[in-house]
This record gives structure tokens, sequence and C-alpha cells, in this order.
């Protein structure tokens, strides 16, 4: 994908300079109102994001765009694997079962399995405290995984932050990480060390603490009105509206973007992008549009229409999820105001505020 560069007239911002630049969006610290106290106080202090599959999750980290949520408790014992054969985490049947039959109990009626994002994780080869070095392990792209030796030791404060209750009990979970020997994998016990002797993969009793990374476009950030004044709203390939609105971007407060491409398709074989929604970010006085998910055509054929040029006849449009989300275009925020705050360029392609409201001509 090409990373396009644009210029978009600028923004004077005097709050803009701070260091560290801004995330726009709305301040999110969701919190369920009958969180359950679980006995451990890191987890207790934590972001509950959802109940999906009838289990808590918290966010154990956020990064711009998405947030790392993992089950506050573990949701079941599981083998690693059931076969008799040696196994990394690629091959592993609780890899398979997490991806498959978990991912779609737990989120495929929620209306959120669009949200779980595939991930890149690293599973390679790690060098523990005494010196040895695990078992190498191909990478792996994830919706639902388990978190590393490393991510174990990172993402939690101590030993106790990290133990976790199977019916009320404390118990073992397993970590994707390979130990110290073919077909063993690192866990952490009951009182939340971090085991690189490991367990071997036909183990019964650990448990299973699933993690997700998730799409998230609102940020912990409070932001100058400017910022919002001057994006959010409706922007259109053209400064009136004629039969039906064209080529647009529609921007909202939670610092989420939709794009739709015209309607009028006059030259089928030229460039054409798709539908697209993601979200964006301000930062070092950039806007950054990170596309999430697109729509694109598969098969069918141009035909000529008198009104739109060309309509496709035959084809189907499916909606495709990024494994993360992609940055598309950079807008430097340069002489806004000469502009009249009305206008802005993107790769060559001007638009016009029809609106702040960024639903305005919906129907």
């Amino acid at each position: 994908m090409k990373k396009l560069l644009a210029i978009l007239g600028a923004l004077i911002v005097a709050a803009g300079a701070a260091a560290g630049g801004y995330y726009l969006g709305a301040q999110s610290q969701q919190k369920a109102p009958d969180d359950k106290d679980s006995g451990n106080a890191f987890l207790d202090s934590l972001p509950v994001q959802g109940d999906w599959g009838g289990y808590e999750w918290v966010v154990l980290k956020k990064e711009p765009g998405r947030w790392l949520c993992m089950t506050k408790e573990i949701v079941e014992v599981r083998k690693f694997h059931e076969a008799e054969t040696p196994v990394s985490w690629a091959d592993s049947g609780l890899r398979a079962y997490l991806n498959g039959a978990f991912l779609e109990e737990a989120f495929g009626t929620s209306g959120d399995r669009d949200r779980v994002l595939l991930t890149e994780n690293s599973n390679g080869s790690v060098t523990f405290p005494n010196g040895n070095t695990g078992v190498d392990s191909a990478d792996t792209q994830d919706y639902v995984f388990l978190l590393s030796y490393e991510e174990a030791e990172a993402y939690f404060p101590d030993s106790a932050a990290r133990v976790a209750m199977y019916n009320g009990q404390a118990r073992h979970w397993w970590l994707r990480s390979p130990g110290d020997y073919v077909n063993e994998f690192a866990n952490v016990d009951g009182t939340g060390q971090v085991n690189y002797s490991a367990s071997d993969i036909h183990t019964e009793g650990l448990g299973v603490r699933p993690a997700i990374w998730r799409f998230h476009a609102s940020y912990d950030v409070d932001l100058p009105p400017a910022f919002g004044e001057m994006l959010v709203g409706l922007w259109q390939n053209g400064p009136s509206v004629g039969s039906a609105i064209s080529e647009c971007y529609r921007f909202y407060e939670d610092g989420s973007y939709t794009f739709t491409p015209s309607p009028f398709v006059f030259d089928p074989e030229g460039w054409r992008p798709p539908a697209s929604e993601g979200r964006y970010v301000i930062e070092d006085g950039n806007v950054t549009l990170l596309k999430a998910k697109s729509t694109v055509i598969e098969g069918g054929t141009w035909a000529e229409d008198e009104i739109a040029g060309y309509v496709l006849e035959g084809g189907t449009e499916r909606i495709v999820a990024h494994p993360e989300p992609k940055e598309i275009y950079t807008v430097y925020l340069g002489v806004f105001a000469e502009l009249n705050r009305e206008m802005f360029c993107i790769d060559g392609r001007t638009y016009w505020k029809l609106s702040a409201d960024p639903d305005a001509y919906l129907d």
C-alpha cells in the first residue's frame, strides 16, 4: 500500500505545539458498573472493556487505535496440544481452538467481531534468566492469542498481579513462548511467577487466558476545540452538491472517519479509491488517516450509464478488515487559515467542507 503525502493548508495551533502531539477523540475510561472484586488489586484497577463470551476482559495496554485486552480470569483449562508429536505455538491445538471455536463463540454474535485485529506475534526463542535459550518457533498472525514470556513480564508490575483464578482457586496459565525443551511451553504459576522451565504440552489442568488487540478509535487525551472545529464534518470533492453527494470524507468527534467514493464513474479503467473507514490521528502538526476496513469490488463488468457514466453489473462488494490499521495519508497542517478553513487537499484532490455535521446528506 502506498503512503501518500498531501498538503493541507494551515492550522495555527497554539496548544498543538505541545510535546508528543495529540490524538483526536473523546476521553474514554470504561469501567463496568458491576465489576467484581477479584482479590487482585492490579486487575481490579484496570478498565473493563467488555464481557465477550460471558468473560470479563480488562485493558492491559493502550496504543493509538488499538487496545490490548485480556480475560480478567482463566476461562477454562485445556492441554496445549493433544497429539503426541513435536509442536510449536503456530501448529498447536490451543492456537487453532482460540482462533476458531473460541473466537466464534466469544465474538461471533457480539457485533464486535470486526474490531478484533489480526496481530503479528513474535514467537522466537527466548533467553531465560538462567541463560538457557528456548526452542525457536515461527511467528504467527492471530486474532486471539496467549501472552508471551516477555509480555507476561512487561504488562504486570509484579507476581501478585499475575495471579489468576479459576473456579475460586489460583491456577497455572499457559504462555505461548516455547520452553527449554521441545514440546514444553512457558506458563505463569499459581503464585504469579513466570515459569520458563515450562510445562509439557500434554499437561492437564493449566488455564487459558485469551488476549486480543481490539480496534479502538477513542483516545484518552482532551484536545483544544480548534481541532474538532476544523476537521469534524462532511468534506466533499466539490464545493456543492448536485443530484447526489460525490466523493467525500466524514470526520467524527470520536476520532473515526469514513471515505465514500463518487457514485459517478467516468473512467472504469482508472484508479478509483475503495470505500473505507478507520481513524485519524493528529500528532506533531500532521493529520494521519489510518484505514481499518475497506470495501472492494469483486467480479462484474462496467456498463455505460447516461447519468453515472458507468455502473457495475454482476459484481459483488466485500468488506475487508485490515490486520492492523494501515496508514494511507499523512496531511501536513500548513497555512490552513489562508484557505478559510473550508478547503484542504489530499493527494492533489481538493475537498470542501459542506457541513459541520459529518452525517449530513446521508439520506
